[in-house]
Order: structure tokens, then C-alpha cells, then sequence
């Protein structure tokens, strides 16, 4: 036996797969059970909720947990309870800005590593999250929001990602808003905008406008509105108006606007008067950038190979265009080349595709179910950008 043995020289070093998730199903179980806990951690209470008798009278709920538990899985807590703190010696520690439920969603997450995030809990979960240092948690909830988003909440979300300092989610609601700029300012909600937040809305060349006057009238009622004791806060926002955009077409409107007592006194500091006082179009500064909405076209996309130049498609004039690829490398995509070389995809406004049917002799443009995903492009004078919606017409590809 011992010379079977001898051929197998040398430690083994084997790992059971099976470890980490058995021992955090057992911690999960033992925390369920209140057994082994060393550490209580409370929170303050709700209007509604029962209070924890203590002196103070402002606990909510308390959670028996581990401390090695929530050390390991947030360093918001490794720092109390491993940094000399006074807490690391405290067997309850009161965690203020916290509410019951954000707090238990987030114990089941160190327990367990999953998290329920809905709609009512999202906005303050990622603050606690936040708060407590849970990357993972506050892009989860971020990523929430920005799956989430539409007319009724991009401003609140656009707000909310302003104050916690998240340019990501920001970005994606700026862009957003810019894409629905229309329907957004029917609503009003831009009105609950700050200045900042309205400038830099209004700054923007993606807004999906075909005149300049929507954005004038945005910016009119923004201060209609807000109704600013300085003078200057609403300069600032009308300074956001490209102005000499303005064509002589649009004398009849900038004339109407001058008629109105409270903008009077604003406006004319961007027009030239002429000798019957009323007002002449801008002085012939720099000309600036057209909004994309302006010369945009409706576009169908055919894709080749992964990471080639697209060709885009007027359906209306038969007009060919190329774009670059987007900014996804679509070799990592899992496209299958061995069951189509050429293929049409729909794309959204954030470079997400999806694979479509190869073209038939006639391809038909279908509205897809889903707005976000329509597989079109548009064309504003050499810039590539993205629209939801498809033309609801045939289109033959081109040399039929």
C-alpha cells in the first residue's frame, strides 16, 4: 500500500464550491433565528411606526446582526467597528438617515447578497446605500432608475441624480428629456427645475425640437413660474435661447412675447429696437449649432459585419448614408456569424441592439412594441444620433 501511495508525492489543495453559499445561507439562517448576534443596530423611527422604548424615544426598529458580517460587506461599517470608534465597544449603535426598510433591504443584501428594489424604496435605498457605502446596491438602483425612466419622472430623477452627484444617471435623464423635449415641457415639470439644472437642459444640442421657439417658450414659462427676484437669474435662462435662430418669419411670435408685461423687461435686452419700438430680429452674433431636432431624418439601419460602418436608409427618398459603428464593440455581443454574415438591429439612444431578420427581397419597417428599441437613426447635417420610431412604409432595398 504504501508503495501505491508513494507515486502520489505533494499536498492537494482542494476547494468545495459549495462553501461560500452554504455558510451564507447558514449566517442568514442564524440572523433569521436572532442567534449569535453581537451587534443591534436601530434606526430612527417613521411617522406611523410603534417606537422601541428608550430614552430618547426615536428608535424605529432594530436589526440583531453580526459584526463580521457587516463588516465584510459595507466599509461604512469595517470603519465603526474596526477603527477605534467609540461604537466598536457599543453593543447598539442608532444609524440616523436610515429608514426600517432601506435597512433591511440591506442586511438581506450582507446576508445574503441579493436586493429588492421597487419603485416606492429605490430613491431611498440608494441613499442609504450611498450613505453607507454599498457600491454594489447603489448601481443596481441606479441602473433601476435608468430602466425606469419616462415623462413623469425623468425631472425628478434628473434632480435626484443631481444632488447625489451621479453625472451617469444624470446624464442619461438630461438625455432623455432632450429626446421627449416636447411632451416634458406640456407637463411643466421642467418648471421645478433649478437654474443651473434648466441652463444646462436648455444648452443642450440634442433637444429634439424643429424650432427654437419651443425652447423659448420653455424658458418663458420656467420664469413665469418661478417668477425670479433677480433680474439676472432670468437673463441667465433666457440666455439659453439661441436666438439668432430666429428668422424673420418669426417676427409675428417675438412680437406677441413683448406684449407680455412680466417678459417685456427681460427680452429686450436681446433684440435690436427699431424706430416704431417693436422688436427687430438679433443682432447677427456668431450663428450657433442647430438642435438635432431641427434637420433630423427618420433612418433604417443595416448592419454588416461585427464593428463595420452602418448603412443608413431614407425611406422616404432612397437616400444612402454611412455611419461609424457604435461605441459597443458588437464582437462581444455574441452575434453567431455562422447563421447570418449581414443582419438589421434595432437600437436604442444608449448603443443597446438587438438582432433583427435579415432583409427579404422587401423589407418592411414594422413599429416595434417597445419605443425604446426601434432600429432607427437620425441623419442632422453629418452627426449620428438616435430616435425612437420606425416610418410605416415599405422600403425596397436599394437597386430593386
Amino acid at each position: 500500500m504504501a508503495m501505491a501511495l508513494s507515486c502520489f508525492s505533494g499536498p492537494e489543495m482542494l476547494e468545495d464550491v459549495n462553501h461560500a453559499r452554504g455558510l451564507m445561507d447558514e449566517l442568514k439562517s442564524l440572523y433569521d433565528c436572532r442567534l449569535l448576534a453581537d451587534i443591534t443596530i436601530g434606526v430612527e423611527s417613521e411617522e406611523g411606526e410603534s417606537n422601541v422604548e428608550t430614552p430618547r424615544g426615536d428608535i424605529g426598529q432594530l436589526f440583531l446582526c453580526s459584526r463580521n458580517v457587516l463588516a465584510a460587506a459595507s466599509p461604512y461599517f469595517k470603519s465603526m467597528f474596526t477603527g477605534g470608534l467609540n461604537e466598536s465597544m457599543q453593543q447598539r449603535v442608532v444609524i440616523r438617515g436610515v429608514d426600517s426598510e432601506s435597512m433591511s433591504v440591506i442586511i438581506d443584501y450582507c446576508y445574503t447578497g441579493r436586493v429588492t428594489i421597487t419603485e416606492s424604496n429605490v430613491q431611498r435605498l440608494y441613499a442609504a446605500a450611498n450613505m453607507l457605502q454599498l457600491e454594489y446596491i447603489r448601481k443596481a438602483c441606479s441602473s433601476f432608475m435608468t430602466r425606469r425612466l419616462d415623462l413623469s419622472n425623468c425631472v425628478g430623477i434628473l434632480k435626484f441624480a443631481d444632488s447625489y452627484d451621479n453625472p451617469e444617471l444624470k446624464a442619461t435623464a438630461q438625455a432623455f428629456i432632450a429626446r421627449n423635449f416636447s411632451p416634458v415641457c406640456s407637463g411643466g415639470e421642467l418648471c421645478e427645475l433649478d437654474l443651473t439644472q434648466l441652463k444646462e437642459i436648455l444648452s443642450l444640442d440634442a433637444l429634439d425640437v424643429d424650432c427654437e421657439r419651443k425652447v423659448c417658450s420653455a424658458a418663458l414659462q420656467w420664469i413665469e413660474a418661478n417668477a425670479p427676484q433677480k433680474r439676472e437669474d432670468a437673463l441667465q435662462a433666457l440666455k439659453c435661447v439661441r436666438w439668432n435662430l430666429f428668422t424673420e418669419k418669426d417676427k409675428c411670435y417675438l412680437e406677441g412675447l413683448m406684449a407680455r408685461p412680466l417678459i417685456e423687461k427681460y427680452l429686450e435686452t436681446f433684440f435690436n429696437k427699431s424706430a416704431d419700438d417693436s422688436p427687430g430680429i438679433p443682432a447677427p452674433l456668431d450663428i450657433p449649432k442647430q438642435r438635432i431636432g431641427v434637420n433630423a431624418k427618420e433612418m433604417i439601419l443595416f448592419f454588416g459585419l461585427p464593428n463595420d460602418n452602418i448603412m443608413c436608409c431614407d425611406p422616404y427618398s432612397g437616400d444612402l448614408y454611412f455611419m461609424a459603428p457604435p461605441l459597443e464593440d458588437l464582437s462581444s455581443q455574441d452575434y453567431k456569424r455562422s447563421t447570418m454574415e449581414s443582419l438589421i438591429a434595432c437600437a436604442s439612444p444608449d448603443n443597446n441592439l438587438v438582432p433583427s431578420l435579415p432583409p427579404l427581397e422587401t423589407l418592411l419597417a414594422v413599429q416595434p412594441c417597445d419605443e425604446q428599441l426601434a432600429g432607427v437613426s437620425r441623419k442632422a447635417t453629418g452627426e449620428d444620433s438616435l430616435r425612437n420610431g420606425l416610418p410605416q412604409r415599405p422600403c425596397v432595398p436599394p437597386g430593386r
